[in-house]
């Protein structure tokens, strides 16, 4: 081994073995901690856990509250927030046997029971998620963020007007909820109510006007709604937020609709360059070209079809044959 590679390798083990004292000292203090008086012990141990939640430590967390939770069975908030860390963990069933924990403790505990609902939607389990997030609103009827989180789960089971309902809700009790006002305008945009999830997503970009994501619904909700003008100015917003493929793309669509073919063409490209096996982009790229009389550039894009989408390439050539570039031969 090289002198290089010895120092490269000692600084991998140095790492390892510091990434192993790490977790031995969250467990050392952990326990030094549980050693102390029940209730001091489970309030310094809580302290801790929150700080590690807080830094995205969450496995230290869920290490350090679990001490904390065995130190003071009666606490609901500390089994709570020991759902939270799990979650956080990407741990769903441990999330809502904690949550679940925190409630037989505490009843009306409102938090618990929006949270458990977050996790059994998270684990898959939609229609728990609605029964506890509706028990979370018996509880607290003008809970925002339960109805937001119910939306969801009424729109992941197929239930788009229960959906809604609960979104509108949500707003209605907090105006600024910016995020329901973007899934409320997504449901509208799925469900063909394109003025509706155009006024929705507006709404959500006034709140939140340096989100990529809500300017390229709000794109795509006036694109829907026949506003090309409005779609194209949403768009050029996102993408001063930063690249998109597919938002250049929709630019590209925005663009041809107003008749301005060299910015469509543009637009296209760009979307091909930031992903060069993007099917939709090079299709609409050759139909741009053939609707600027660039039939050799339309053709171009034809050949990339054939290797990476042959259906679209098949669409693509009966344009080309229609405007007799092609004949059967040279295929």
């Amino acid at each position: 081994m090289t002198r290089r590679g010895a120092r490269r390798l000692t600084r991998v083990l140095l790492a390892v073995a510091a990434a192993v004292c790490s977790a031995a000292a969250v467990r050392a203090q952990a326990a030094g901690m549980a050693a102390g008086t029940g209730g001091r012990a489970a309030s310094e141990l809580h302290r801790l856990g929150l700080d590690y939640a807080e830094r995205g430590r969450y496995e230290d967390a869920v290490e350090v509250l679990a001490g904390a939770a065995q130190a003071a069975p009666g606490d609901a908030v500390i089994r709570n927030d020991l759902g939270y860390a799990y979650h956080r963990a990407g741990r769903y069933g441990e999330a809502v046997r904690a949550y679940r924990e925190a409630i037989r403790v505490r009843g009306d505990y409102a938090l618990a029971w929006n949270n458990l609902g977050m996790s059994l939607g998270a684990s898959g389990d939609q229609a728990g998620a609605v029964e506890a997030l509706r028990r979370a609103l018996e509880v607290k009827p003008d809970y925002a963020a339960a109805l937001y989180n119910l939306g969801a789960a009424y729109y992941r089971l197929g239930r788009a007007a229960e959906a809604s309902e609960s979104l509108r809700h949500a707003v209605r009790l907090d105006p600024r909820y910016a995020d329901a006002y973007v899934s409320l305008g997504v449901i509208y945009t799925d469900s063909g109510r394109y003025v509706e999830a155009a006024e929705a997503l507006r709404r959500a970009a006034e709140l939140s006007p340096n989100s990529p994501l809500v300017q390229r619904n709000l794109g795509l909700a006036y694109h829907k709604a026949g506003r090309p003008e409005e779609a194209a100015g949403a768009y050029v917003k996102a993408l001063s937020l930063g690249p998109d493929a597919e938002v250049y793309n929709n630019l590209g669509v925005a663009y041809d609709s107003l008749g301005k073919k060299r910015e469509a063409v543009e637009s296209y490209k760009r979307a091909i360059d930031l992903k060069p096996d993007y099917a939709e982009a090079h299709y609409n790229l050759g139909v741009a070209h053939l609707r600027a009389g660039e039939r050799d550039e339309a053709l171009g894009q034809y050949a990339a079809l054939k290797r990476i989408a042959p259906e679209l390439a098949e669409g693509l050539f009966g344009l080309l044959r229609r405007d007799r570039v092609l004949d059967a031969a040279s295929r």
